[in-house]
Protein backbone atom coordinates (compact mmCIF):
# COMPACT_ATOMS: atom_id res chain seq x y z
CA UNK A 1 0.00 0.00 0.00
CA UNK A 2 1.35 3.47 -0.86
CA UNK A 3 0.27 6.98 0.57
CA UNK A 4 -1.02 9.11 -2.13
CA UNK A 5 -0.63 12.87 -1.16
CA UNK A 6 -2.99 15.59 -3.10
CA UNK A 7 0.19 17.72 -3.52
CA UNK A 8 3.28 16.74 -4.85
CA UNK A 9 5.82 16.04 -2.43
CA UNK A 10 9.66 17.38 -3.05
CA UNK A 11 10.79 14.15 -1.76
CA UNK A 12 9.40 11.19 -3.96
CA UNK A 13 11.74 9.01 -1.85
CA UNK A 14 8.94 8.83 1.11
CA UNK A 15 6.84 7.23 -1.45
CA UNK A 16 8.24 4.53 -1.52
CA UNK A 17 8.17 3.89 2.60
CA UNK A 18 5.21 1.83 3.76
CA UNK A 19 2.52 4.00 5.63
CA UNK A 20 1.96 2.64 8.59
CA UNK A 21 5.43 1.90 9.65
CA UNK A 22 6.29 5.47 8.73
CA UNK A 23 3.15 6.57 11.23
CA UNK A 24 4.05 4.27 14.13
CA UNK A 25 7.69 5.69 13.82
CA UNK A 26 6.37 9.22 13.42
CA UNK A 27 4.37 8.69 16.59
CA UNK A 28 7.11 7.88 18.64
CA UNK A 29 9.57 10.52 17.82
CA UNK A 30 7.21 12.80 18.65
CA UNK A 31 6.13 11.34 22.12
CA UNK A 32 9.89 10.63 23.18
CA UNK A 33 11.51 13.34 21.75
CA UNK A 34 8.96 16.73 21.69
CA UNK A 35 6.55 16.71 25.02
CA UNK A 36 3.52 18.09 23.98
CA UNK A 37 2.22 21.53 25.78
CA UNK A 38 -2.06 20.12 25.50
CA UNK A 39 -1.12 16.83 26.84
CA UNK A 40 -2.37 17.99 30.76
CA UNK A 41 -5.25 19.56 28.98
CA UNK A 42 -5.93 16.76 26.62
CA UNK A 43 -5.61 14.44 30.03
CA UNK A 44 -8.14 16.53 31.58
CA UNK A 45 -10.50 16.36 28.97
CA UNK A 46 -10.34 12.74 28.49
CA UNK A 47 -10.76 12.15 32.34
CA UNK A 48 -13.57 14.76 32.10
CA UNK A 49 -15.24 12.99 28.80
CA UNK A 50 -14.40 9.30 31.12
CA UNK A 51 -16.31 11.12 33.91
CA UNK A 52 -19.11 12.01 31.66
CA UNK A 53 -19.13 8.57 30.12
CA UNK A 54 -19.01 7.07 33.60
CA UNK A 55 -21.79 9.23 35.25
CA UNK A 56 -24.23 8.40 31.46
CA UNK A 57 -22.98 4.60 32.13
CA UNK A 58 -24.18 5.14 35.82
CA UNK A 59 -27.02 7.13 34.81
CA UNK A 60 -27.78 4.41 32.44
CA UNK A 61 -27.17 1.67 35.05
CA UNK A 62 -29.47 3.31 37.25
CA UNK A 63 -31.94 4.07 34.54
CA UNK A 64 -31.74 0.15 34.00
CA UNK A 65 -32.10 -0.92 37.86
CA UNK A 66 -34.77 1.47 38.45
CA UNK A 67 -36.66 0.22 35.25
CA UNK A 68 -35.70 -3.32 36.01
CA UNK A 69 -36.85 -2.33 39.97
CA UNK A 70 -40.09 -0.51 38.21
CA UNK A 71 -40.66 -3.70 36.35
CA UNK A 72 -40.00 -6.15 39.01
CA UNK A 73 -42.18 -3.95 41.18
CA UNK A 74 -45.16 -3.71 39.10
CA UNK A 75 -45.12 -7.60 38.46
CA UNK A 76 -44.52 -8.46 42.27
CA UNK A 77 -47.98 -5.76 42.29
CA UNK A 78 -49.37 -7.38 38.95
CA UNK A 79 -48.79 -11.25 41.28
CA UNK A 80 -49.98 -9.87 44.17
CA UNK A 81 -53.00 -8.26 42.72
CA UNK A 82 -53.80 -11.81 40.66
CA UNK A 83 -52.84 -13.38 44.12
CA UNK A 84 -55.52 -10.97 45.52
CA UNK A 85 -58.04 -11.38 43.12
CA UNK A 86 -57.84 -15.28 42.89
CA UNK A 87 -58.21 -15.17 46.71
CA UNK A 88 -60.97 -12.71 46.72
CA UNK A 89 -62.35 -14.42 44.07
CA UNK A 90 -61.92 -17.77 45.91
CA UNK A 91 -63.43 -16.68 49.28
CA UNK A 92 -66.06 -14.43 47.29
CA UNK A 93 -66.82 -17.94 45.90
CA UNK A 94 -66.27 -19.70 49.32
CA UNK A 95 -68.31 -17.32 50.58
CA UNK A 96 -70.82 -17.25 47.95
CA UNK A 97 -71.58 -20.59 47.95
CA UNK A 98 -71.90 -20.92 51.96
CA UNK A 99 -74.83 -18.64 51.37
CA UNK A 100 -76.32 -20.12 48.94
CA UNK A 101 -75.80 -23.75 50.74
CA UNK A 102 -77.26 -20.99 53.71
CA UNK A 103 -80.33 -20.34 51.50
CA UNK A 104 -80.44 -23.74 50.23
CA UNK A 105 -81.09 -25.09 53.65
CA UNK A 106 -82.98 -22.10 55.50
CA UNK A 107 -85.42 -22.33 51.76
CA UNK A 108 -85.47 -26.49 52.46
CA UNK A 109 -86.12 -25.06 56.22
CA UNK A 110 -89.20 -22.92 54.57
CA UNK A 111 -90.00 -25.92 52.50
CA UNK A 112 -90.87 -28.09 55.02
CA UNK A 113 -92.70 -25.46 56.55
CA UNK A 114 -94.44 -24.13 54.11
CA UNK A 115 -95.44 -27.87 52.55
CA UNK A 116 -96.27 -28.92 56.51
CA UNK A 117 -98.62 -25.97 56.68
CA UNK A 118 -99.89 -26.53 53.21
CA UNK A 119 -100.29 -30.57 53.99
CA UNK A 120 -101.99 -29.39 57.32
CA UNK A 121 -104.72 -27.08 55.45
CA UNK A 122 -104.82 -29.44 52.75
CA UNK A 123 -105.78 -31.98 55.24
CA UNK A 124 -108.00 -29.55 57.22
CA UNK A 125 -109.61 -28.88 54.00
CA UNK A 126 -110.38 -32.06 53.02
CA UNK A 127 -111.61 -33.15 56.08
CA UNK A 128 -114.07 -30.40 56.79
CA UNK A 129 -115.03 -31.22 52.82
CA UNK A 130 -115.14 -34.91 53.67
CA UNK A 131 -116.98 -33.93 56.99
CA UNK A 132 -118.98 -31.90 55.18
CA UNK A 133 -120.13 -34.34 52.10
CA UNK A 134 -120.70 -37.06 55.31
CA UNK A 135 -123.14 -34.87 56.71
CA UNK A 136 -124.58 -33.89 53.27
CA UNK A 137 -124.96 -37.34 52.40
CA UNK A 138 -126.75 -38.08 55.63
CA UNK A 139 -128.94 -35.37 55.22
CA UNK A 140 -129.87 -36.24 51.71
CA UNK A 141 -130.33 -39.61 53.10
CA UNK A 142 -132.66 -38.82 55.79
CA UNK A 143 -134.73 -36.12 53.39
CA UNK A 144 -134.30 -39.33 50.55
CA UNK A 145 -135.65 -41.64 53.32
CA UNK A 146 -138.52 -38.40 54.73
CA UNK A 147 -139.01 -37.93 50.79
CA UNK A 148 -139.54 -41.63 49.80
CA UNK A 149 -142.01 -41.88 52.70
CA UNK A 150 -144.15 -38.69 51.55
CA UNK A 151 -143.48 -40.06 48.30
CA UNK A 152 -145.20 -43.09 48.99
CA UNK A 153 -147.73 -42.01 50.68
CA UNK A 154 -148.41 -39.18 47.79
CA UNK A 155 -147.91 -41.67 45.12
CA UNK A 156 -150.24 -44.14 47.09
CA UNK A 157 -153.01 -41.30 47.34
CA UNK A 158 -152.41 -40.29 44.27
CA UNK A 159 -152.15 -44.01 42.44
CA UNK A 160 -155.64 -44.09 44.32
CA UNK A 161 -157.55 -41.55 42.40
CA UNK A 162 -155.20 -42.05 39.23
CA UNK A 163 -156.60 -45.95 39.27
CA UNK A 164 -159.92 -44.40 40.38
CA UNK A 165 -159.58 -41.42 37.52
CA UNK A 166 -158.56 -44.76 35.27
CA UNK A 167 -161.08 -46.87 36.57
CA UNK A 168 -163.79 -44.73 35.42
CA UNK A 169 -162.35 -44.06 32.51
CA UNK A 170 -161.87 -47.47 31.73
CA UNK A 171 -165.51 -47.91 32.35
CA UNK A 172 -166.45 -45.41 30.37
CA UNK A 173 -164.06 -47.08 27.29
CA UNK A 174 -165.30 -50.09 28.05
CA UNK A 175 -169.06 -49.00 28.11
CA UNK A 176 -168.48 -47.25 24.48
CA UNK A 177 -166.04 -50.30 23.63
CA UNK A 178 -168.45 -52.72 25.21
CA UNK A 179 -171.19 -50.54 23.10
CA UNK A 180 -169.62 -50.77 19.71
CA UNK A 181 -167.89 -54.35 20.13
CA UNK A 182 -172.23 -55.03 21.34
CA UNK A 183 -173.41 -54.03 17.64
CA UNK A 184 -169.82 -55.81 15.78
CA UNK A 185 -170.83 -58.51 17.80
CA UNK A 186 -174.08 -58.56 17.06
CA UNK A 187 -173.86 -58.02 13.38
CA UNK A 188 -171.01 -60.92 13.68
CA UNK A 189 -173.30 -62.76 15.57
CA UNK A 190 -176.19 -62.04 13.31
CA UNK A 191 -173.80 -63.07 10.66
CA UNK A 192 -172.67 -66.47 12.27
CA UNK A 193 -176.13 -67.48 13.59
CA UNK A 194 -177.23 -67.07 9.35
CA UNK A 195 -174.53 -69.32 9.10
CA UNK A 196 -175.11 -71.39 11.82
CA UNK A 197 -178.78 -71.87 10.59
CA UNK A 198 -177.51 -72.49 7.49
CA UNK A 199 -175.13 -75.42 8.97
CA UNK A 200 -177.43 -76.25 10.61
CA UNK A 201 -179.94 -76.78 8.03
CA UNK A 202 -177.29 -78.46 5.67
CA UNK A 203 -176.80 -80.74 8.74
CA UNK A 204 -179.91 -81.72 9.38
CA UNK A 205 -180.17 -82.60 5.53
CA UNK A 206 -177.25 -84.22 6.05
CA UNK A 207 -178.45 -86.11 8.90
CA UNK A 208 -181.56 -86.90 7.60
CA UNK A 209 -179.46 -88.40 4.54
CA UNK A 210 -177.47 -90.19 7.29
CA UNK A 211 -180.58 -91.47 8.78
CA UNK A 212 -182.60 -92.97 6.01
CA UNK A 213 -179.00 -94.28 5.00
CA UNK A 214 -178.59 -95.96 8.41
CA UNK A 215 -182.21 -96.95 8.05
CA UNK A 216 -181.32 -98.75 4.70
CA UNK A 217 -178.35 -100.07 6.16
CA UNK A 218 -179.76 -101.02 8.80
CA UNK A 219 -182.49 -102.84 7.23
CA UNK A 220 -180.13 -104.59 4.89
CA UNK A 221 -178.30 -106.08 8.41
CA UNK A 222 -181.40 -106.92 9.37
CA UNK A 223 -181.93 -108.81 6.60
CA UNK A 224 -177.99 -109.96 6.00
CA UNK A 225 -178.92 -111.35 9.84
CA UNK A 226 -182.18 -112.97 9.60
CA UNK A 227 -181.22 -114.65 6.46
CA UNK A 228 -176.97 -114.86 7.13
CA UNK A 229 -176.39 -115.54 10.69
CA UNK A 230 -172.27 -115.43 10.27
CA UNK A 231 -171.96 -112.17 8.63
CA UNK A 232 -173.93 -109.99 11.43
CA UNK A 233 -171.47 -109.39 13.53
CA UNK A 234 -169.31 -107.56 10.83
CA UNK A 235 -172.46 -105.88 9.75
CA UNK A 236 -172.67 -104.33 13.18
CA UNK A 237 -169.30 -103.41 13.43
CA UNK A 238 -168.95 -101.67 10.70
CA UNK A 239 -171.95 -99.73 11.95
CA UNK A 240 -170.60 -99.08 14.53
CA UNK A 241 -167.71 -97.72 12.57
CA UNK A 242 -169.67 -95.88 10.75
CA UNK A 243 -171.25 -94.28 13.44
CA UNK A 244 -168.39 -93.05 15.18
CA UNK A 245 -166.96 -91.54 11.74
CA UNK A 246 -170.19 -89.48 11.82
CA UNK A 247 -169.60 -88.35 15.53
CA UNK A 248 -166.34 -87.60 15.28
CA UNK A 249 -166.98 -85.51 12.04
CA UNK A 250 -169.54 -83.69 13.44
CA UNK A 251 -167.12 -82.58 16.58
CA UNK A 252 -164.75 -81.41 14.33
CA UNK A 253 -166.71 -79.30 12.53
CA UNK A 254 -168.55 -78.34 15.42
CA UNK A 255 -164.74 -77.25 16.94
CA UNK A 256 -163.96 -75.51 13.51
CA UNK A 257 -166.92 -73.35 14.23
CA UNK A 258 -166.10 -72.59 17.39
CA UNK A 259 -162.32 -71.63 16.45
CA UNK A 260 -163.53 -69.58 13.70
CA UNK A 261 -165.81 -67.35 16.10
CA UNK A 262 -162.62 -67.37 18.34
CA UNK A 263 -160.56 -66.42 16.11
CA UNK A 264 -162.78 -63.38 15.10
CA UNK A 265 -163.34 -62.28 18.49
CA UNK A 266 -159.77 -61.94 19.04
CA UNK A 267 -159.18 -60.00 16.18
CA UNK A 268 -162.09 -57.81 16.72
CA UNK A 269 -160.73 -57.21 20.42
CA UNK A 270 -156.79 -56.64 19.34
CA UNK A 271 -158.12 -54.21 16.94
CA UNK A 272 -159.76 -51.95 19.88
CA UNK A 273 -157.09 -52.85 22.51
CA UNK A 274 -154.13 -50.89 20.92
CA UNK A 275 -156.05 -47.18 20.86
CA UNK A 276 -156.90 -48.16 24.96
CA UNK A 277 -153.14 -49.60 25.42
CA UNK A 278 -151.70 -46.68 24.18
CA UNK A 279 -153.53 -44.31 25.72
CA UNK A 280 -153.33 -45.72 29.32
CA UNK A 281 -149.15 -45.32 28.73
CA UNK A 282 -149.70 -41.78 27.65
CA UNK A 283 -151.66 -41.11 30.81
CA UNK A 284 -149.02 -43.26 32.40
CA UNK A 285 -145.81 -41.41 31.19
CA UNK A 286 -147.66 -38.02 32.28
CA UNK A 287 -148.17 -39.11 35.75
CA UNK A 288 -145.39 -40.06 36.53
CA UNK A 289 -143.27 -36.82 34.87
CA UNK A 290 -145.88 -35.12 37.63
CA UNK A 291 -144.77 -36.98 40.00
CA UNK A 292 -141.19 -36.38 38.94
CA UNK A 293 -141.76 -32.80 38.94
CA UNK A 294 -143.91 -32.82 42.56
CA UNK A 295 -140.64 -34.55 43.97
CA UNK A 296 -138.09 -32.40 42.60
CA UNK A 297 -140.30 -29.40 43.92
CA UNK A 298 -140.56 -30.92 47.47
CA UNK A 299 -137.09 -31.61 47.71
CA UNK A 300 -135.79 -28.27 46.36
CA UNK A 301 -138.20 -26.64 49.50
Amino acid sequence: MKLKFRHQSPFKWIERVPALPLLVATIVVGISGCPDPDAAKKQQAREAQHQRELRMTQQAASATATTQALQSQQLVVQAARKEGFDAGEASGRNSALADIAKREERARELGHQTGKIAGELQGHREGLKEGEAIGYAKAAATEFRDGQKQGELYGEIKGRSEAEKEAAKKIELADEAGEKRGEKLGRIAGIEEGKEQQRRESFARTASVVVCVSCCFAAVVLFVVVHREPASALAIRRQLDIDEAIRQERERIERQQQAEREERLLSLLENAMPLRIEKRDKDKSDNSANDDSVVDAEGDS
